[in-house]
């Protein structure tokens, strides 16, 4: 995004000799564009020197008063003054009322009044700094009175129009386009900014995955690479037990629900004994307490019985680190919440790094829930799939975003072992920061993708872990995933490139905007 999105919207300048059409452009035609482009470049060059630009702001209308004062320009003066009046007016104003707010920036199910919101104006900095100082270089010496009136109108025109004209809405928005709020953007994206990059101002940002199978099926489920929410019921505005303060790490900040219709399809959930049930608890040494509780984990599995049973053709994954000790604790909370229908059964699960059952088998068996389990002992004495048995994974937490390297977990197989066939990749820090993660799920994770990818022998991750997924700069885990699957799956650079039914390797052109 260009250096202009820290203050406000570019100002884009257009080819004269284009602008009329022709590609014979005169001389003075080329040479009005490169003034034009020289002056965009220079103007490009302030934006990051924020304090020197309202110094020298300052010293203009300083200098504009002492010129006006001199030459009896008082009536220029009190006009000029009402336009200054309007900018400030459009600079301390906000750009939504709060009042009439018809969405909200981020799709959450509870509510975001304790989240951090930028102050959004609908006159940027920018353009504040930038009128005011042209009007402190226009020269109104010769004006009569009724040009100065025709010369305020036109300013304050020009000011209405940039102002309305600066940005898109009504879903018009696209990827990395400027928003106010949700409702701009278009589908499958979301406002949001990156502070931390310096995008403070917010943007469309991508938030829901392309689900591979819409567009290459019949592969074995191996094959395709699939969005993991790490810690999925950790949400930020979850509601505390009654007279109890949550003391513990947020990772994600919608619902289960919001989730799986996001395009997330596989879920880690920490399962507990708690209050004479199985709860969902953030807590450590295998105990659950009161301050680091969420909820009974029926109320998650629900969610996803529903949506399995609204969305027939789509399989969800659970990845349950297990503390349940309770007998059959497990499988009785699968039958209470109505999931022992979709369980893929553990006979069925491909041994020593086999393929698994392509997606049409799985689907036609209605086996479309898969579940692995953290407690080894799980496997004989309820049929519930030991996790590594099955799975080779890179270490979890810092340990596992360190540029350059990707070393197994120690409960795992090396990365490059052949006797797993799905390959999970975990992307988080051990303490998550809502603020820092739009960062790291740039660049950062696309590196560390390639890296995994060559740690375990050119293998694709299956599943990515990820803490507050719908944080990015852009195009976010979610076009690492349609570049992994693309790769994988058709041999070009995103998912959305893929022909089905072609040769591997042959791509269709797609937009590079994510």
């Amino acid at each position: 995004m260009p250096l202009f999105a820290l203050w406000g919207h570019p100002m884009e300048t257009v080819p004269i000799g284009v602008a009329l059409g022709g590609d014979h452009a005169s001389v003075v035609s080329r040479w009005t564009f490169k003034i034009s482009q020289l002056y965009q470049h220079v103007l490009d060059k302030t934006v990051p020197h924020i304090v020197s630009c309202w110094i020298g702001c300052l010293a203009l209308m300083v200098i504009y008063a002492l010129r006006m004062y001199f030459l009896h320009g008082l009536f220029i003066t009190c006009g000029l003054g009402i336009y200054l009046l309007s900018l400030l007016m459009g600079f301390i104003s906000p750009q939504v009322d709060p009042e009439t707010q018809d969405g909200h920036s981020l799709p959450t199910s509870g509510s975001d009044e304790c989240r951090f919101r930028p102050f959004l104006r609908p006159l940027p900095n920018f353009k504040f700094w930038f009128s005011i100082s042209r009007t402190c270089l226009t020269d109104h010496r010769d004006l009569s009175r009724a040009t100065a009136v025709g010369y305020l109108f036109l300013l304050l025109l020009t000011s209405s129009f940039i102002n309305v004209s600066s940005s898109c809405s009504w879903g018009a928005c696209q990827i990395y386009d400027s928003c106010t709020k949700a409702s701009d953007c278009g589908p499958g994206l979301y406002c949001e900014n990156c502070p931390i990059l310096g995008k403070i101002y917010p943007f469309c940002i991508r938030n829901k995955a392309t689900i591979p199978t819409s567009i290459i099926n019949g592969l074995p489920f191996n094959r395709y690479s699939w969005l993991l929410t790490h810690n999925s019921f950790s949400m930020l505005a979850a509601p505390t037990l009654p007279g109890v303060q949550r003391v513990t790490i947020y990772n994600q900040e919608d619902s289960v629900t919001n989730q799986l219709v996001n395009g997330v399809r596989g879920l880690m959930l920490d399962m507990y004994d708690f209050k004479g049930d199985i709860w969902l608890c953030h807590s450590s040494g295998g105990l659950c307490f009161t301050h680091t509780a969420f909820q009974p984990a029926s109320n998650t599995l629900r969610e996803v019985e529903g949506f399995l049973s609204r969305n027939p053709t789509q399989i969800v994954t659970l990845i349950i680190q297990d503390y349940v000790r309770a007998p059959k604790g497990l499988t009785k909370l699968f039958a209470t919440t109505r999931l022992t229908k979709y369980l893929f059964p553990l006979s069925k699960m491909p041994k020593n790094g086999g393929d698994w059952p392509t997606v049409k088998e799985m689907l036609q068996a209605n086996h479309r829930c898969l579940v692995f389990s953290s407690a080894q002992w799980k496997e004989a004495d309820e049929g519930i799939a030991y996790q590594w048995n099955y799975f080779l994974e890179n270490e979890a937490g810092d340990s596992g975003v360190q540029p350059g390297k990707c070393h197994n977990r120690k409960e795992s197989q090396p990365l490059s072992s052949k006797k797993a066939s799905l390959f999970l990749m975990n992307y988080f820090a051990t303490l998550p920061a809502e603020d820092v993660v739009c960062k790291e799920h740039s660049k950062p994770l696309t590196d560390m993708v390639q890296t995994c990818y060559r740690a375990a022998g050119n293998k694709m991750p299956n599943f990515l872990a990820v803490d507050f997924y719908l944080r990015s700069d852009g195009a976010g885990v979610f076009g690492d995933l349609d570049t992994m699957n693309g790769r994988t799956l058709c041999g070009c650079s995103t998912i959305k490139a893929c022909q089905p039914g072609k040769p591997f390797g042959t791509c269709r052109n797609v937009s590079s905007r994510g």
